[in-house]
């Protein structure tokens, strides 16, 4: 239980903007108590702490805790263990420190850069116009399994939906009566920036909503699918839930814990760990 509980915590951390600039390490699982000190600054270390290069880590009596390095190292701290993360490896400061099986590189975790905004403003318009248009930004999606989003206006019957290039050149366009709308694999290029837009079909251009979102690289995308199916073995999506907050694969995130759910579900905290990502999704894109 507490488990899924953390995972709502990393939710939050990371829809507030709360991550970690240069991770080095995930702390995979966390029994009892631990420490970090990150310069100065010494507080209690949680499950799902991304921890930087340079920071510290003393774990409690009785207690024990598993980390991931961004290469795939997993290690075990037991009890009084002491250690110290390089931007690409672990240094033992005190025993024990144990070797775990390694899992696939991580993806690169550098956020998506903040830059003015591209989502239009609402406004009002006869008939309404669409909102909470997703992916939007500083949200990523999967090249090959896209989906668009968005809360349709209850005047609008059917919808033009565009996804356009950063140079304005058209990669694709439906009219759909559906307020979900699925690009087909193979349109959009991995590791590229969009802008999409959505407006009821024959409405005036200030009917128009728009967003942006990137594509995750090719090699973030490969590293990613070679986790899921690693986790997936270990029934660990629960873990793979945090990595792709981090990866602003905010969808993808909801959907490895409504698979993590579905093997727990008479489980509460792994019902609130679900609402958490779907609140953080929701209050994304509004």
């Amino acid at each position: 239980m507490k488990t899924l509980l953390a995972i709502s915590l990393a939710v939050a951390a990371t829809a507030a903007g709360q991550e970690t600039a240069s991770p080095a390490a995930l702390v995979a699982s966390l029994t009892g108590r631990a420490s970090l000190a990150v310069d100065a600054a010494r507080r209690p270390l949680r499950a799902y702490d991304w921890v930087p290069a340079g920071a510290g880590i003393v774990v409690a009596s009785s207690s024990a805790v598993e980390l991931i390095l961004i290469d795939g190292r997993r290690f075990r701290l037991g009890a009084g263990a002491r250690i110290r993360l390089a931007s690409n490896d672990l240094v033992v400061v005190h025993p024990p420190v144990s070797a775990l099986g390694s899992v696939p590189p991580l993806p690169d975790l550098a956020p998506i850069a903040a830059g003015a905004p591209r989502q239009s403003a609402a406004v009002r318009i006869r008939g309404g116009v669409a909102t909470a248009l997703y992916p939007c930004e500083r949200a990523r999606a999967l090249a090959d399994s896209v989906e668009l989003r968005f809360e349709p206006p209850p005047a609008a019957r059917r919808f033009d939906v565009r996804v356009r290039a950063a140079d304005g050149t058209e990669a694709f366009f439906v009219s759909t009566d559906q307020p979900r709308v699925r690009v087909p694999p193979g349109t959009l290029q991995a590791g590229v920036e969009y802008l999409w837009s959505v407006r009821p079909a024959g409405a005036a251009i200030e009917a128009e909503r728009r967003a942006s979102f990137e594509t995750l690289d090719a090699t973030g995308a490969a590293r990613r699918a070679a986790l899921r199916d690693r986790m997936m073995h270990e029934g660990s999506l629960h873990l793979l839930a945090v990595i792709d907050q981090r990866l602003g694969l905010f969808a993808e995130a909801v959907d490895d814990l409504d698979s993590a759910l579905a093997h727990a579900p008479r489980d509460p905290s792994a019902a609130h760990a679900l609402a958490a990502a779907r609140g953080a999704l929701a209050d994304r894109c509004r």
